[in-house]
């Protein structure tokens, strides 16, 4: 799914073009079995180059959060370098631009591979499929938000941070977001999805998972461009219809106009919004979503576990001008995954090793994530979610554990 974050009240990103290293920190150590012996594509001297395909112009609402992609992964790197790195070896990352397209993230990744020579990628973008072909030939690890189902549930070589996705949502559809909305009361559904592939997947997953456990389907689009204001087509449509649920493949801009369109034509459906879980979107229009509930892949940063604790005190070192937000907390996630696969790999690792490795082993980010099995999860998307529910200028956890699907075939 397209999951982005933007408050009205920011300023537009700078642009970049070629590619950017972070600011790395630690001693990183030579003194494991790889260290300074180690070589390979994407590691000399001692260190691992790791690229990060990042959004830094473009829809400005993308841009706002996704521009901090590298220096997030770089904190996570900072932190395990200061730790002796991974079997001795420092890690730096790098970052390409794609703009937030398909041709410019397969720019990016080439980029990333045959100029910078990073030995695999940290991804976070909203359009993935545009280099996974070429990653998937030349055997380069990615970690990364599963944004879409291609490549990440399709390619052996991408490993979701929270997970794999279904390679097609509509015909093995589970019912954990339905469910939840079952036990609040929702019968007929009303859902929005954006124009981008992994939003249309997902919104059609849960339109069929919602027939599949007898919900109706009242009103479905699949039109809405992000940034997009007016809604009183959509919601005269859900009115005439009699929904009473309703579920957004959008950006949080976006969400918001919607939430206010229905608000203001007096309807009254229970709200899950995919995407917004932000302390700074709810600080700033708490009256507007109260009530209303937000869907999270990882545990809630209210729920405070150690692994969460360690992440805000190393953005807090490390990256204190970047927000602890959504998509920073998938930042980090993909950058911790992508040191498990370095971990898993052996003193020495090569991209191959990475991958075959990564992919027989269960992660869970010391607690941050719901358990997943790797040798399983491709192709496949997770059964548990947390939903949290804005209760004035804060989230609440509606339960400190996952709510749990099925399959529905």
């Amino acid at each position: 799914m397209a999951v982005v974050f933007a408050m009205a009240l920011a300023a537009a990103a700078c642009g970049s073009s070629g590619s950017t290293k972070a600011s790395s920190s630690g001693s990183g150590g030579t003194s494991g079995a790889g260290g300074a012996s180690c070589s390979g594509p994407g590691i000399s001297d001692g260190t691992i180059t790791v690229g990060v395909i990042q959004q830094t112009t473009g829809n400005p609402t993308v841009v706002l959060d996704f521009q901090y992609a590298v220096t997030t992964v770089q904190a996570r790197f900072n932190l395990q370098n200061n730790q002796g790195g991974v079997h001795g070896l420092k890690l730096t990352a790098v970052a390409a631009d794609d703009g937030g397209t398909t041709t410019g993230n397969l720019a990016a990744a080439r980029h990333l591979v045959e100029q910078d020579h990073a030995f695999g990628i940290v991804e976070m973008s909203i359009e993935p499929g545009g280099s996974g072909t070429y990653l998937k030939q030349s055997g380069v690890p990615v970690t990364g938000w599963a944004t879409a189902s291609d490549p990440y549930a399709l390619d052996n070589n991408f490993f979701g941070a929270t997970g794999s996705i279904d390679a097609n949502p509509a015909k093995s559809p589970n019912t954990s977001i339905v469910g939840f909305l079952k036990t609040k009361g929702v019968t007929n559904l009303a859902l929005f999805g954006g124009t981008d592939p992994g939003s249309i997947s997902v919104s059609q997953g849960t339109a069929s998972a919602a027939k599949a456990i007898g919900m109706k389907v009242g009103y479905q689009t699949n039109s809405i461009n992000f940034g997009q204001s007016d809604f009183t087509a959509d919601v005269a449509r859900m009115r005439s219809a009699g929904t009473n649920g309703v579920v957004t493949e959008l950006d949080p801009t976006t969400n918001l106009a919607l939430v206010r369109a229905i608000q203001q034509a007096g309807l009254h459906p229970v709200i899950l919004l995919t995407t917004g879980y932000d302390q700074r979107l709810i600080s700033a229009v708490g009256p507007l979503v109260a009530g209303d509930y937000f869907l999270v892949q990882f545990a809630p940063f209210e729920l405070n576990r150690p692994a969460f604790q360690t992440f805000k005190s190393a953005m807090a070192q490390y990256a204190p001008k970047v927000p602890i937000s959504e998509v920073s907390a998938y930042s980090w996630l993909s950058a911790d995954l992508f040191i498990k696969g370095l971990e898993a790999a052996g003193s020495c690792p090569t991209r191959s090793g990475f991958i075959q490795k990564l992919r027989q082993t269960t992660y869970d980010a010391g607690g941050f994530v719901n358990p997943i099995d790797e040798s399983k999860s491709l192709g496949h998307s997770g059964l548990c979610n947390w939903f949290v529910q804005a209760e004035g200028k804060a989230f609440v956890p509606v339960s400190p554990q996952p709510y749990c699907g099925k399959p529905t075939s």
